[in-house]
């Protein structure tokens, strides 16, 4: 289960005022499902940038269009690359 923007809150403070580990954030809020992995993976991300939002959605749909329009794949199964 991902994080809401209100865990996401939640988590960058605690990590930010009293500098909780992801194992104390597990223990502090046992009724949340926070895998330790997805706590560290936050953690990381606060203590590199300050912020514990997500990419934008324009990262993802950027590399869906560049993989578009490198390959494409013809109903009989041959690939052929886009000459751009």
């Amino acid at each position: 289960m991902g994080f809401t923007k209100e865990d996401g809150i939640l988590i960058k403070v605690l990590r930010q005022s009293k500098v909780y580990s992801a194992s104390k954030m597990s223990e502090e809020f046992p009724d949340k499902d926070w895998s330790c992995s997805a706590l560290h993976r936050l953690l990381r991300q606060i203590d590199a940038t300050g912020s514990a939002d997500r990419k934008s959605a324009s990262c993802s749909s950027e590399r869906t269009v560049l993989h578009k329009r490198h390959t494409s794949v013809f109903a009989n199964g041959d690939h052929f690359e886009h000459k751009l």
